[in-house]
């Protein structure tokens, strides 16, 4: 938000527009994004069919949270691998905008770090959702 208030304040009061504010945020809001997911994850934020899901018991909603915890696995496992060499190359080539030189490869970074914290939640929330399907009830 503040690099777009800047942006707005010195192409309108100061007319003298930015090459890099436009693309900065971009790749700021990436990083947010993917560093985000995890914590979406821990408070049930990613799309849902809410409409279905919620009419199920406790633990109906955690066995089938198991059963679809494998295709999550893959997902997050693509995150980081292909996130990795992602990251990589764009570090190797030294990868950075052609109009505002702005280096790339930290904000590629966000990718494997955002993939294993994802990785991390979900491994957690599997073992809770383990523990619910077993017991019947949520324990903490």
């Amino acid at each position: 938000i503040g690099v777009m208030i800047m942006e707005v304040v010195v192409r309108y009061v100061f007319n003298a527009p930015t090459k890099w504010a436009v693309e900065m945020s971009g790749l700021i809001y990436g990083a947010h994004f993917m560093l985000g997911a995890a914590y979406a994850l821990l408070y049930g934020a990613h799309i849902s069919m809410d409409a279905v899901y919620s009419r199920f018991s406790l633990r109906t909603r955690a066995i089938m949270d198991l059963i679809t915890f494998p295709l999550f696995l893959v997902v997050a496992v693509i995150l980081v691998w292909y996130g990795w060499e992602l990251f990589s190359h764009s570090l190797r080539h030294l990868e950075h905008s052609v109009f505002a030189e702005i280096p790339f490869y930290p904000f590629k970074l966000m990718i494997p770090i955002g993939g294993f914290l994802l990785l991390l939640q979900g491994l957690a929330k599997f073992t809770r959702d383990l523990v619910i399907a077993i017991r019947g009830e949520q324990v903490l």
